[in-house]
């Protein structure tokens, strides 16, 4: 995984500690005494799932997360280093679950799966596609569902009907870079027509900026990822097509660690029943993807990535 980019923001523990802090000062009012009734269940279950745990995580008492950390709306830094995103607060609803702490790992897509397969994380979240191909590597635990969107400079007379002899860009290492792209060309060259040239780019950010000046002539990627870089161009670029050959997401979680993958799981599950995961999803604007059962590996995965 490459280190430059790597970022560890504050510790979740710290966060915990001004919370508990907060919950003390005001326990003198009737409301704060009842809100803490149910803390001391709450953390002996958490307890017990944190040290069922200890001998699966890389850090005791620590979930150790790789994560994309340059795919808003997913992860990304603030102008003053905070990580968030969805998936971040995703990570970290699951962390408070299990009882445990939460150390984000920063790099590229590509490093992501590599940390977890390799060990250097528990776990990993990048808006990854569970396929066949990717399971050889790591197992995933299903928490969304989510398909590749188009876009393009605002007033371009590009249309992903017809892409052939374009030039469109993704993220290097990701399904629309890999499979997605490659395909739609096959089809062009089988037809007759020019293939289409994939553009690689580490992170969507400078690829925004060539489809608006027209070194590119379009860019692919997750639905989240498109819908939020069109909020945020200015109206520079535009959504030409959405919801494309829809896939579930998965944590990856390293191969064989059923303890790791059930857990999650249940977590996953907990938060479902709740109501923290519609409500999370709902912040992001992000409603149309949730899943009604969280699952682990899913059988009919598709056979490329």
């Amino acid at each position: 995984m490459p280190t430059a980019s790597m970022r560890n923001p504050m510790p979740t523990a710290l966060i915990a500690l001004g919370t508990t802090a907060m919950l003390v000062m005001s326990a003198c009012s009737s409301d704060a005494d009842q809100a803490t009734e149910e803390t001391p269940l709450q953390a002996s279950s958490e307890s017990a799932i944190a040290n069922s745990l200890q001998g699966q995580l890389l850090t005791p008492g620590t979930l150790t997360v790789a994560v994309f950390d340059d795919s808003p709306p997913s992860a990304y830094y603030t102008n003053d280093d905070r990580l968030i995103g969805w998936e971040v607060e995703l990570v970290k609803d699951l962390a408070k679950r299990l009882g445990l702490d939460v150390t984000f790992v920063g790099g590229s897509f590509g490093s992501v799966l590599d940390a977890v397969e390799t060990g250097a994380a528990d776990i990993g979240i990048a808006s990854i596609f569970d396929t066949q191909e990717r399971q050889q590597r790591v197992d995933f635990v299903n928490y969304f569902v989510g398909g590749t969107s188009w876009a393009s400079g605002t007033g371009s007379d590009f249309t992903p009907i017809d892409p052939c002899g374009s030039r469109v860009g993704a993220v290097s290492g990701s399904a629309q870079f890999q499979d997605y792209l490659p395909r739609a060309s096959e089809e062009c060259v089988s037809g007759g027509s020019e293939p289409i040239t994939a553009v690689p780019y580490d992170s969507l950010t400078p690829a925004v900026a060539d489809v608006t000046t027209g070194r590119i002539d379009a860019i692919v990627a997750d639905d989240p990822v498109i819908a939020h870089l069109a909020n945020q161009s200015f109206g520079r670029l535009s959504v030409v097509e959405t919801y494309v050959e829809a896939q579930p997401y998965g944590v990856a979680v390293a191969k064989g660690n059923s303890g790791l993958s059930e857990a999650l799981q249940s977590a996953l599950e907990t938060l479902g029943r709740d109501g923290t995961y519609t409500d999370l999803l709902g912040r992001w604007g992000l409603e149309a993807g949730a899943v009604e059962e969280f699952t682990v590996n899913v059988t009919n995965a598709p056979e490329t990535e």
